[in-house]
């Protein structure tokens, strides 16, 4: 098993925003269209 530190995640985002959200089976994430030119959103259910 490997471990990852708030210094890790933040050094391969650089320059990004990054949320990480832990919530309970069956939340719904709702998210406005964006008035940038570009976004990625990736979602991951554990």
């Amino acid at each position: 098993m490997a471990y990852v530190n708030h210094e890790d995640i933040c050094n391969c985002f650089q320059g990004d925003t990054l949320l990480a959200i832990q919530a309970p089976s069956g939340t719904q994430l709702e998210v406005p269209v964006p008035q940038m030119v570009s976004c990625m959103l990736c979602v991951l259910s554990f």
